[in-house]
């Protein structure tokens, strides 16, 4: 599960992430990778290769789930 730090880290990429879970991704810049690698990595995972799109796919499909979760836990918390 992702921290609160990690989840607004994460939110300027929410279009990113949605996208992913449609199995898709566009527009992702090599400054975005290195900004969302560190909660991938916190997570147990490893991105093999950040020029593989289908790795970086998979890594954003990852941190939607977790994105996804966060919100669903805390949305009674407002």
């Amino acid at each position: 599960m992702i921290t609160k730090e990690q989840f607004k880290t994460l939110q300027p990429f929410e279009q990113h992430l949605k996208t992913a879970q449609l199995g898709y991704i566009r527009g992702v810049y090599h400054s975005d990778i290195q900004v969302v690698l560190p909660i991938y990595s916190k997570l147990g995972y490893k991105l093999t290769n950040p020029n593989c799109a289908d790795c970086v796919l998979t890594m954003f499909k990852v941190l939607g789930n977790e994105y996804n979760k966060y919100i669903k836990k805390n949305a009674n918390k407002k």
